[in-house]
């Protein structure tokens, strides 16, 4: 299949067609999994990413990119940011909650409670 990118994006946001967007999809998600794996250095995140990436492109209707590439890899490379961001926070805020908890008491032994039975 040839054609622009921003051809293929048209006929997929106009007339639905699949196939021009498995087209964008196998030109460019190589560098959108790239991109995202290269700041989360995760691959399952990178995947994750990706898939959010082409899911944007895909609803986008009325501001169609000049670039699908560039505007994919913008895209991509802002949600693996905010997935750090995010992942930063979630983990200050799980070791504010676990700062706040008291320490572990450990199980009584027989001889301290033994007096008490």
């Amino acid at each position: 299949m040839s054609g622009s990118d921003t051809a293929l994006l048209d006929r997929w946001s106009r007339r639905g067609d699949s196939e021009a967007f498995n087209e964008l999809v196998r030109r460019h998600g190589a560098m959108v999994h790239g991109a995202a794996r290269r700041i989360l250095r995760n691959d399952s995140d990178a995947e994750e990413i990706a898939q959010e990436s082409f899911f944007k492109l895909s609803r986008t209707k009325d501001n169609t990119p000049n670039s699908v590439a560039a505007w994919l890899h913008r895209v991509a490379t802002n949600a693996a940011l905010d997935r750090i961001r995010k992942d930063s926070r979630r983990r200050d805020r799980e070791q504010g909650y676990a700062d706040l908890q008291p320490d572990r008491v450990d199980e009584p032994e027989w001889k301290d409670i033994a007096p008490h039975i």
